[in-house]
């Protein structure tokens, strides 16, 4: 009979709360059980092997038999051939990633290095790293962050995954067909508490939870969307809800999307903007206030690289780190020193070396190329993070931290991200959303000392997604209608103040928190 306390290694050995620990911290805690003695070396050995093993098995892809044989005869190749080969597009995608596991010379070709050579042929300057995916990159002016392998951001941004989504699903924001799809006209409006996978959605490579609404953008630069359409929003034409996802067709290539609370915002690969859904207060920056069903493109406006769609209101960032917004600006949520609606883009005049916006209800943040935060709007939370309540009609930069690479701004709460993994809140908690363990409001920035390793952040209604840099997902605050993802159980509790990892949910890319529901992006098997 083996040993009971073998059980108990192998669930700690899979614990995400483990898997997360550094090397040294696995280190301590396989000593201490250990000291335990219930256990000895070898066996402790032989266990993580065998769970080593199976981790293996599980990731193990099926390559399909045409990249085989396409990998067969690229073996032949020299390198520059096939370098040739794949950055013209011959073999890329979910199927480039394949090659990669095929033959130890593909994977190397794939993962080789590129150092620059003089005239004479000596080395100099940095080596590249995985100049192959480097390349890919580039062709598509998509930059690599700090801490992150080309291969890791091609996977992200051209390769993509399946979506889940989780929360409530009364407007079929979740986009699941029916359990019973058998019955024609069966719908499926249940609340989902765990991810739940949206079928036929492949090669996602970025979601955006609205309001009630849900825009998803793929690998070849199409939209789909899903959920409340009373205003247009899905851009499909019609009014309709629709609880599946539906490409949107009057687009060109799309490569970036954002769903507000009742209006949308899609940014082509020329630096230009569509727009559709709610307009009455000019949030969609067409130069009226008509109601829009179909994307439209806002005129003589160009030159973007990044889109944010707000409650009522929308923000852009142009290429030379200038922020340009229209819409609602009663709190002053448009930064531009009054409080009258813009009906177009108005470049706010004091933004300037802008590398990222976030649009939250009636506020707004903004994060320098220094790793600075502005924020303006409205501030009855203290979600500006300024050590008062006092709203601002132009940009206030917050003192409190500096060297942030990422911001989100929620409903009423804002979370940053630092260089070092760590995450920074403020504003309402009334759900515990900030993170701290109470449901304190914080009026100016605190660290939460409970995480680290996080890569990504994003604000919502009233709760809180952080993506660890090992691919698993944190969550707190409002638990109603299953929102956090971390199952029934949680529902009957109304806030997680603390930072809880959804269970056996890993391999994540990408998370996006609605004003109520919540998608993720898992990398493809």
């Amino acid at each position: 009979m083996e040993n009971p306390s073998f059980d108990l290694v192998r669930q700690i050995l899979r614990s995400p709360l483990f898997l997360q620990q550094s090397l040294d911290q696995q280190q301590a805690t396989l000593d201490k059980i250990l000291e335990t003695g219930e256990i000895t070396r070898e066996e402790l050995f032989r266990i993580i092997s065998e769970e080593a093993g199976n981790q293996q098995a599980e990731n193990k892809e099926i390559i399909p038999e045409e990249v085989r044989e396409i990998a067969h005869n690229l073996e032949t190749l020299d390198y520059n051939t096939f370098l040739t080969f794949i950055v013209r597009g011959q073999l890329k995608g979910k199927n480039l990633i394949s090659l990669c596991n095929v033959s130890k010379k593909l994977r190397d070709y794939c993962n080789r290095g590129f150092q620059p050579l003089t005239s004479q042929g000596i080395a100099y300057g940095a080596v590249h790293d995985q100049y192959l995916f480097r390349l890919l990159l580039d062709k598509r002016g998509i930059p690599i962050p700090q801490g992150k392998s080309p291969k890791q951001v091609y996977i992200e941004k051209l390769v993509g995954g399946r979506v889940f989504s989780f929360g409530p699903n009364l407007h079929g924001q979740l986009g699941l067909e029916p359990e019973n799809s058998t019955v024609p006209g069966l719908i499926d409006l249940k609340d989902r508490s765990s991810p739940t996978v949206i079928p036929n959605l492949e090669n996602i490579i970025q979601v955006s939870a609205g309001g009630a609404h849900s825009l998803c953008l793929d690998m070849n630069g199409q939209v789909w969307s899903f959920g409340l359409n009373n205003k247009g929003q899905l851009g499909l034409g019609h009014q309709q809800n629709m609880d599946i996802p539906i490409m949107i067709v009057d687009l060109p290539e799309i490569i970036q999307v954002s769903a507000g609370n009742g209006h949308s915002l899609c940014l082509d690969s020329q630096g230009r903007i569509w727009a559709f859904g709610s307009n009455e207060f000019g949030q969609l920056g067409v130069g009226g206030l008509a109601e829009l069903q179909i994307p439209t493109l806002i005129p003589n406006f160009r030159n973007i690289i990044q889109i944010s769609a707000g409650n009522r209101h929308s923000l852009c960032l142009d290429r030379d780190g200038r922020v340009w917004g229209f819409g609602l600006n009663d709190r002053g949520q448009l930064g531009l020193g009054d409080n009258s609606v813009k009906l177009v883009p108005t470049l706010n005049p004091t933004l300037e070396n802008t590398v990222e916006i976030s649009c939250g209800t009636e506020y707004s943040l903004c994060l320098d190329r220094y790793g600075k935060v502005w924020g303006f709007g409205r501030n009855d939370f203290g979600q500006l993070g300024l050590d008062d309540l006092n709203d601002r009609n132009l940009p206030v930069m917050s003192d409190r931290f500096e060297k942030i690479v990422q911001i989100s701004a929620g409903a009423y709460h804002s979370i940053a991200l630092d260089y070092k993994g760590r995450i920074w809140v403020f504003g309402n908690n009334s759900y515990g959303q900030l993170g701290l363990g109470n449901i304190s409001d914080r009026q100016r920035a605190v660290l939460n000392p409970t995480l680290i390793n996080i890569s990504q952040v994003s604000a919502g209604g009233y709760h809180s997604m952080c993506l660890s840099n090992r691919d698993f997902v944190v969550v707190f605050g409002n638990t109603e209608h299953g929102v956090l993802g971390i199952g029934d159980g949680a529902t009957r509790t109304p806030a997680i103040s603390i930072p809880t990892i959804i269970p056996n949910f890993k391999g994540i890319l990408q998370v996006s928190c609605g004003i109520n529901h919540s998608l993720c992006i898992q990398r493809p098997k």
